[in-house]
């Protein structure tokens, strides 16, 4: 008789120990889903590997970007939008790897800009969702949507970084 208590003891708080985790990564994973993520760096023109793993990581999330540019990226931004609203500066992913990746700033029909960009210094700042890479003719594409500080999830009204 003993070892049948035993044995569903074991097994019950076997189940309480997984429902308890569980719940305990579900509530994390609320708290922190809205987390924005903050990346700032100088960028050189042959090495853009780690902002494009940072942006692939955080993508369909909000981080806000502080960098800036390296010169022929500096300029690609200058001359302004493309025929699609889209401002586009590409660099090669690394001095080994010359997969050629273009991030696009995808702007609203207004050409409202909710960020900064300083010419003279090449700095780009401000908050955006990221979306998915997708290859197109052998080029990585990261798409940049700029987003309203005000529109950010806050708690306590406080946006929150990490």
């Amino acid at each position: 008789m003993k070892v049948k208590h035993t044995k569903w003891f074991l097994q019950l708080s076997f189940v309480l120990v997984v429902l308890t985790l569980g719940g305990i990564y579900l509530l994390y994973s609320k708290i922190h889903k809205n987390d924005v993520h903050t990346y700032q760096a100088v960028l050189a023109h042959n090495n853009t590997e780690e902002f494009s793993e940072f942006l692939y990581e955080n993508r369909d999330k909000f981080v806000h970007l502080s960098i800036v540019l390296s010169e022929s990226m500096k300029q690609d931004v200058i001359k302004g939008m493309d025929q699609d609203g889209r401002i586009i500066f590409h660099a090669p992913r690394s001095n080994t790897d010359k997969t050629l990746t273009k991030y696009l700033i995808r702007l609203p029909d207004d050409g409202r800009r909710d960020f900064s960009f300083d010419q003279t210094s090449g700095k780009l700042e401000g908050y955006f969702k990221t979306y998915k890479r997708k290859d197109s003719d052998g080029c990585v594409l990261i798409n940049l949507v700029p987003i309203n500080p005000a529109w950010l999830p806050k708690v306590d009204g406080i946006v929150k970084q990490g």
